[in-house]
């Protein structure tokens, strides 16, 4: 079951929604055929991108 929510930036987060980020935590990781579990190279490729992405993101900040 996917849950999405919106968080208004720079507001603290409401007791309730502490309390659901607690419980998901808890919950196991369910792969299935629509989301299958990354091979270590897909892994990889995911972290490169998102090394990328930061440094981008830190490049902007700067400027």
């Amino acid at each position: 079951m996917i849950v999405t929510k919106e968080f208004t930036p720079g507001a603290k987060p409401t007791p309730e929604q502490i309390e659901m980020i607690e419980k998901a935590k808890k919950m196991p990781i369910v792969f299935d055929e629509d989301s299958p579990a990354l091979t270590p190279k897909a892994a990889e490729g995911f972290r490169a991108a998102a090394r990328e992405r930061n440094r981008r993101r830190r490049e902007r900040e700067t400027v």
